[in-house]
């Protein structure tokens, strides 16, 4: 009787334990899963970084709002930080830090400048560094107005008045040639809206006539005269290498060649310009020959390679770099 007892015992501790460590493995992984399936990027970040040349101001996301006098937080249920004074020397104003909240998706911080006896222009930059989602925004006015600043850097103003102002935006989700736009021309308010592979550009009154630059990390392009028609613009790229500007629903205002850039790296030789706008699949003519004290020039090369880059056949695809080649002067 003994020995049967002690071996049903036995029997039912060993299913015991196999229970518990199927439940202890099956927790595991359910746990495993949930932090694989919640983890954060950590290129994500979780604030903002504000700097305005200008003292005071409130800043505002729904009910929350921060109040700003003589460049301190005065009321302040919005949650942001103040880092100080950033910047300025004799010659110019004092730029002031701020940290903001990250804001929830398709939100806006709203900005209204309240400072008013200013000679200068009031400058507004909002930066979120984050690899995916990122995107920075600089605002310059002539006067003092509102700033409505998205999550992902739309931006829009609103002035009182017609007033000159220049606009930059750019986000890390752009997948055109160029990443960054900017506007200059003067209206009571514009609205730019940043989109995978466009810009929208609109104002308050019709037929505003505005400079546009687009540009990346090497090539620019600028377009001047620009006028802007009732539903707005939409600047595009409809080929590789084309930017087109487009009147909303309406016809080509303006398309010219962005194109690719050729940076020529002489290796310790005399600085060489760096060829811009070369149309996509065009030939680019021969450099002059760079100097190298000591040494001899044997010519271009593909930076992917030891090919020597052939000017009478060979095309430019993409943005690239040519290295020189040299040997030793013989003695």
């Amino acid at each position: 009787m003994l020995m049967k007892f002690l071996w049903g015992w036995l029997t039912v501790k060993k299913h015991i334990r196999r229970f518990f460590v199927s439940f202890l493995c099956l927790t595991l992984l359910f746990w495993g899963l949930y932090f694989f399936m919640n983890k954060k990027d950590s290129s994500e970040v979780n604030w903002y970084d504000l700097s305005v040349n200008y003292p005071d101001f409130t800043i505002s996301y729904g009910e929350y709002t921060a109040v700003v006098s003589d460049g301190k937080i005065v009321s302040n249920d919005l949650g942001i930080i103040n880092v100080g004074a950033i910047g300025g020397n004799m010659d110019s104003y004092l730029e002031y830090g701020f940290i903001l909240p990250q804001l929830p998706r398709n939100s806006s911080y709203l900005i209204v400048n309240q400072s008013r006896d200013r000679n200068e222009v009031f400058m507004t930059k909002l930066f979120c560094m984050d690899a995916k989602n990122g995107f920075f925004t600089k605002i310059s006015s002539e006067d003092s107005g509102k700033i409505r600043i998205s999550n992902s850097g739309n931006v829009d103003t609103e002035y009182e008045t017609e007033t000159k102002q220049t606009i930059f935006s750019t986000n890390s989700k752009v997948t055109t040639s160029w990443r960054n736009l900017s506007i200059s021309g003067s209206d009571s308010g514009f609205n730019i809206t940043i989109q995978k592979n466009r810009f929208i550009v609109d104002s308050d009154s019709e037929n505003t006539i505005v400079d546009m630059e687009v540009s990346g990390n090497i090539n620019s392009l600028t377009c001047e005269g620009i006028s802007i028609p009732k539903r707005g613009i939409k600047v595009h790229e409809p080929k590789p290498g084309i930017c087109e500007i487009r009147a909303i629903g309406g016809s080509v205002l303006q398309s010219d060649v962005y194109g690719c850039s050729v940076i020529l790296a002489t290796r310790g030789g005399n600085n060489m310009e760096t060829l811009k706008n070369i149309p996509i699949g065009s030939k680019i003519e021969e450099p002059e020959v760079p100097i190298k004290e000591g040494y001899i020039f044997q010519g271009w090369y593909e930076e992917t390679s030891k090919t020597l880059w052939d000017f009478g056949t060979d095309t430019v695809t993409e943005n690239i770099t040519l290295y020189a080649g040299w040997r030793l002067e013989e003695e």
